[in-house]
Order: structure tokens, then sequence, then C-alpha cells
């Protein structure tokens, strides 16, 4: 990646483009499984400023390298840049759709490291809602995992009985779709 991202740029005299944005996502992609947070965040803000220029802020390839690149700033621990970044992404978004859902559990997850917790659970708990309006579309493990947040987030605000629930929820449904050896 790293060969053919040069070569594009230099093929384009230093201008950037769509190809370039998209060589600079995928291999952001890779330094990101490889743990190199800072490397992937700078090849994705790159990518999101190229995309947001051609295609438009509200693009769906736009917003899904914007919330790439916001999962690398929360990676690296830069939580107010991944809330900013992700607050701006938020009313582009289709507001039922699964990329919606996942760009408001990464703000959650931001603002509760920032000991934001009323604000964070707002987020958690609109993320569980959509996956669950969701359930039958293959997005099983999605409702379950943002239940999961969603109970963890309530157990930290000290409201146990929902929390509880919410973990049943979990748990439960975990189980309906792994079987009780896997969950």
């Amino acid at each position: 990646f790293r060969k053919a991202h040069v070569g594009m740029v230099k093929g384009h005299d230093g201008h950037d483009s769509l190809g370039t944005a998209n060589v600079a996502a995928n291999w952001a992609r890779q330094l990101q499984r490889h743990n190199r947070h800072a490397e992937a965040a700078a090849l994705y803000h790159s990518a999101f400023t190229t995309r947001r220029a051609a295609l438009g802020v509200a693009h769906p390839e736009t917003l899904e390298v914007q919330a790439s690149w916001a999962a690398s700033l929360l990676s690296l621990n830069r939580l107010a840049e991944a809330e900013e970044v992700l607050q701006e992404a938020l009313p582009h978004h289709h507001q039922l759709s699964a990329a919606a859902a996942q760009a408001h559990s990464t703000l959650g997850q931001a603002l509760r490291l920032q000991g934001k917790l009323s604000e964070a659970l707002e987020h958690f708990r609109f993320a569980y809602q959509i996956f669950s309006d969701q359930r039958g579309n293959h997005a099983e493990s999605n409702v379950f995992a943002a239940a999961s947040n969603l109970a963890s987030m309530l157990h930290d605000a000290k409201r146990w009985e929902e929390a509880e629930q919410m973990f049943r929820v979990a748990i439960d449904g975990l189980e309906q779709t792994l079987g009780k050896q896997h969950a």
C-alpha cells in the first residue's frame, strides 16, 4: 500500500484524488490492524479530507472513513478529537442506519472515557435502539453488543436494575444466537 500510495501521489503531481484516498484508507486499515494507530489516523484524515472535497460530507464513503478516523483517534486516547469528528459526522448519517448506530456507539465510548456519562448514555441507548429496530437484517450480533455496551454504561452510572436487564438481553441473545457453549 505504501508504494501504491506514493506512486499515486507522484502520478498526480501531488494532487489528491479519490484513488489516492482509497489507497490511503486501505493502508490505514492495515496499519490499524497492526496497532499502528497514529499512522492510521493520519492516513484516515487525509482520505477523509479528499473524500469530503470530492464526494461531499454526507457521502457514505466519506462518512465511513470519518468513522474510521474517529476510531483511530479513540485508540490513541485522543478522546476530545474523536468526539468532535463524530459530532460533525452524525447529522449527515441516515438516522436509522447501521453506520449511524456505530457512530453513536463510538461517540458514546469517547464520551464515557471523558467522564461525560449522561451524554454517553444517550448515545449508547440510541445505538441499541437503532440496532434493535434492524433485528432480522442479519444484525443480531450488533444488537447484543449494543445491549452489552449500554449495560456497562448503566452499570457505571450506578443504575443497577436497568444494567442487569440490559446484560440479560445481551446474554440471552448471544446464547440464543451462538448457543450456550459459545456465549
